[in-house]
């Protein structure tokens, strides 16, 4: 067993809470490891405070409590971890210890967003798609997509797909739709891969190729045969 210390105490008990919360180098406690998440937190230590707060929302080494939760989520994302503000974004969306306020929401995706988090991006670009409380702006919702979908994040990906395959406000792209598709495909979502059978069969931006096209069926098919397996 090997740990390591640092001259900086926050990022001692930071360390230690880590290795309690994982079971590595050290016995898992979800006490303990809240425990010393929490002075690390407490003497501010950024990530640990998003740790506490994702551990007081999921009631993990301590009782559930949503308004403690977004108290070290807001003094994460202040200190500027991007974590903390993906997640203060979340507690804003959904009304987690806060009242719900979709401005603030959208504010600290976009703080996420331009750190590059990936998931933050897509959840910006949905929002920016969907959200019934703002205009739907396609435009800036496909710049964030793109940038979530290069990181290799997979809902990104199939939103470009389906928005150059078919949505009324953006200019039909067949290729780059079936581009996306395929990005999404390779890294073994189902969906994509049932799409790029579809254009395969149909020859919807690429040459018409059936034996292909059977390949993916084939590949969706199986992973759909094993979501249903019990695990």
């Amino acid at each position: 067993m090997t740990l390591y210390f640092f001259d900086d105490e926050s990022q001692n008990n930071y360390e230690l809470g880590s290795h309690f919360l994982s079971g590595e180098e050290l016995e898992q406690s979800d006490e303990k490891a809240f425990h010393y998440l929490k002075l690390a937190a407490d003497a501010g230590h950024d990530q640990a405070q998003n740790e506490i707060g994702l551990m007081y929302v999921q009631g993990i080494g301590t009782k559930k409590d949503n308004r403690k939760a977004f108290y070290y989520f807001n003094k994460s994302a202040e200190n500027e971890n991007i974590d903390g503000a993906f997640n203060l974004a979340i507690a804003y969306g959904t009304g987690t210890g806060v009242a719900l306020d979709f401005e603030m929401k959208r504010f600290w995706l976009e703080i996420a967003s331009e750190a590059d988090h990936a998931i933050a991006q897509y959840m910006l670009g949905i929002m920016l798609e969907y959200s019934k409380e703002i205009p739907r702006e396609i435009i800036p919702a496909i710049y964030w997509y793109g940038r979530a979908a290069s990181s290799n994040q997979v809902d990104a990906q199939k939103r470009l797909g389906f928005l150059y395959l078919e949505d009324p406000d953006v200019a039909q792209d067949l290729p780059l739709s079936f581009y996306w598709f395929h990005m999404a495909a390779i890294q073994g979502d189902a969906q994509a891969q049932e799409r790029i059978g579809i254009a395969l069969e149909s020859g919807l931006g690429v040459p018409k190729n059936i034996s292909e096209a059977q390949q993916w069926f084939k590949m969706a098919d199986e992973q759909d045969d094993d979501r249903q397996v019990d695990p």
